[in-house]
């Protein structure tokens, strides 16, 4: 379906292993054809599990845009370098300057 697609949303609520790998192939399909992928990073942080997928993601796939709240989006930063292709700042509304700040530092050393 990514193939005939204008967007492809990747939204790890129900996460599975087997839904990881149909998201991956989907968006390897979206990479090549240059279709834009949007992260939506549900439950982020909540387990080691749902960490190592989202981590995997991050990597494998050039990801356009990430939806998340403040903590979602606070945890895929400390995945580390090379998980961020760009600044990806949905939920900066709820954090304070100091964090917004911290954030921006860390950007720009990837």
């Amino acid at each position: 379906m990514a193939a005939i697609s204008s967007a492809l949303v990747l939204n790890i609520g129900t996460l599975t292993t087997e839904l990881v790998e149909v998201m991956k192939i989907d968006g390897e399909t979206a990479n090549a054809k240059k279709i834009p992928i949007v992260f939506d990073a549900v439950g982020a942080g909540a387990t080691k599990f749902r960490d190592d997928k989202t981590a995997e993601l991050l990597k494998e796939l050039r990801i356009d845009i990430i939806k998340g709240n403040s903590s979602e989006i606070a945890t895929e930063h400390s995945f580390g370098p090379g998980t961020f292709k760009q600044n990806f700042y949905d939920a900066l509304y709820n954090l304070n300057e100091q964090e917004i700040t911290k954030l921006e530092r860390l950007e720009k050393v990837k």
